[in-house]
C-alpha cells in the first residue's frame, strides 16, 4: 500500500489526499504565507521519489531495499460545495530480491477518488473532511488474490501552528479489515524557498488486520485492535521555481507493540524489520 509523498504528505509521509495540499498544503507559492483558500477550479501535482525502503501506510515495512515511486494528485474545486480529489500512485523495486512475489517495475498501482468539504473557522484555520474509495489491483504480483479495495476517509484541523490529522481505510476485499493513521505535523518556512516539516504519526490496526499481518490476535487490545507503530520524520523542501520543488526526507520507524515485535522477529523474510531508519529524495511539479 502506498505511502503518500505529495505536498499533502506527511506520507507516503505522506498521508492525506491532495485536498489537504489545497487546504493545508499550506504554503502560499508567492510568499510562503499560510493560506486556506484553494487554488483555481482544477489543480494537480506530479511527483517522483527514490527511497531506501518501502514503508506502507499500514505501518509495515514491505521492503528494506531501495524503491522508486511516482504519483499524480488532482483536485477539482467545487467552491461552496466542497471538492473532489484523488491520486494515482505506482511503485517499482530497484532490485530483484522479491522477484518470486512480483515483477520489479510498476509492481503496484493504487488509486483513489474522494469527496471533501472544509469548514472554515477563519482565514487561517479550517476543519477538512474527506471520504471515498481506494483500490489497488496489485498489477505486478504473481498472486491475484493480493488485490484489494476499500473505503478511505479522514479529517485534519488545518492551521498555521500544529495540524492534527487522521485517516482510515476500511478494506472490503479480499477480506474485511481496517487500519487508522493519526498524527501531528507543522511546516516551518525559512527564507523564500525553503521549508522544514517535522511530523509524527502512529498506526492502529483492528484485530482482523493484526491477525492477518502477524498470525495472532493482539493480547492487549484497544478499541478491538492495537496501536502498532510510531514513525517520526522531517522533510526539507526547496522550491526551485513556482512549480518545481525538490525535497529530502528522513524518517525513523519503530514497532511499539511488544507482541508485534516478537512476531516480526520470527518472520523469515529479509525485510521483516521492527525498526528502521528511512531516507528519501524526490521532486514535484505543481500546476
Amino acid at each position: 500500500m502506498k505511502r503518500f509523498f505529495a505536498s499533502a504528505a506527511i506520507s507516503g509521509l505522506m498521508s492525506v489526499p491532495m485536498a489537504v495540499f489545497a487546504v493545508d498544503g499550506g504554503l502560499d507559492m508567492d510568499g510562503w504565507g499560510w493560506v486556506i483558500d484553494k487554488p483555481s477550479w482544477f489543480s494537480g501535482e506530479f511527483g517522483a521519489e527514490v527511497s531506501s525502503a518501502y514503508l506502507a501506510t499500514s505501518g509495515t515495512i514491505c521492503d528494506n531495499r531501495p524503491v522508486a515511486s511516482q504519483e499524480f494528485d488532482w483536485l477539482v474545486n467545487l467552491g461552496d460545495w466542497g471538492w473532489i480529489d484523488g491520486y494515482a500512485w505506482s511503485i517499482s523495486s530497484l532490485h530483484d530480491r522479491q522477484h518470486a512475489s512480483h515483477r520489479e517495475p510498476f509492481n503496484e498501482f493504487e488509486g483513489t477518488a474522494h469527496y471533501g468539504y472544509d469548514w472554515k473557522f477563519s482565514d487561517r484555520a479550517a476543519l477538512s473532511a474527506f471520504a471515498g474509495l481506494l483500490w489497488n489491483p496489485q498489477i505486478g504480483y504473481r498472486n491475484d488474490t493480493d488485490r484489494y479495495w476499500g473505503s478511505h476517509f479522514g479529517m485534519s484541523l488545518n492551521n498555521p501552528y500544529v495540524t492534527p490529522y487522521w485517516n482510515a481505510l476500511a478494506m472490503h476485499q479480499p477480506t474485511p479489515r481496517a487500519r487508522a493513521r493519526m498524527g501531528l505535523r507543522r511546516t516551518f518556512p525559512f527564507w523564500e524557498s525553503l521549508s522544514i516539516t517535522p511530523s509524527v504519526e502512529t498506526v492502529w490496526a483492528d484485530v482482523r488486520r493484526y491477525r492477518t499481518r502477524y498470525g495472532e490476535e493482539p493480547v492487549h487490545m484497544f478499541m478491538h485492535g492495537a496501536f502498532i507503530t510510531i514513525t517520526a520524520g522531517v522533510k526539507v523542501e526547496w522550491r526551485l521555481t513556482k512549480s518545481f520543488s525538490a525535497y529530502c526526507k528522513l524518517r525513523q520507524f519503530d514497532t511499539v507493540d511488544s507482541q508485534a515485535r516478537r512476531l516480526i522477529k520470527g518472520k523469515p523474510q529479509y525485510y521483516a524489520r521492527r525498526d528502521l531508519a528511512i531516507a528519501a529524495l524526490g521532486i514535484t511539479y505543481s500546476f
